[in-house]
Formats: C-alpha cells, structure tokens, sequence
C-alpha cells in the first residue's frame, strides 16, 4: 500500500529550521526598540552632563541644522 509523505520546505540554513521566531508587529517595535533607544540616548546625555566628560563628540555636521539651533536658540532667549 502507497503511503503519503508530507512535502517539506527544504532550507540551506539549519538555524531557521528549528528556531522560527514569530513575527513581530509595531507594539514590539515602539516599546521593545525605540523607547528604550530613546531612554538610552537620555541617559548617555545626562551622564555626559553630570560628569562633564564626553564619551561621544558632538558635532554639528550639517548647516542647516546649525542655522535651525541658533535661531530656536535665539526664541528660546
């Protein structure tokens, strides 16, 4: 008697075969990346602040940008 196998994807990556991860939607994007990012750009600042030591040199690279600071700048005066 004929017996029926069930076709299978076959990949050339082992790892995928046995560890599939679910997809993620926007909720695991926003709480889970960017608002950790966020509270950890904060917190680099703050520390840079506190310490008066700069781990990261910041630089205005663009001139618009510096342009847009002196003029928000000079509304905040």
């Amino acid at each position: 008697m004929p017996s029926y196998k069930l076709q299978t994807e076959h990949d050339s990556n082992p790892y995928r075969q046995t560890n599939e991860e679910p997809e993620h939607g926007p909720f695991f994007m926003i709480f889970c990346v960017y608002i950790p990012v966020i509270f950890l750009v904060f917190f680099v600042r703050a520390v840079m602040l506190y310490t008066g030591y700069a781990i990261i040199h910041l630089r205005v690279v663009d001139g618009l940008v510096a342009r847009g600071t002196h003029y928000i700048l000079g509304l905040l005066q």
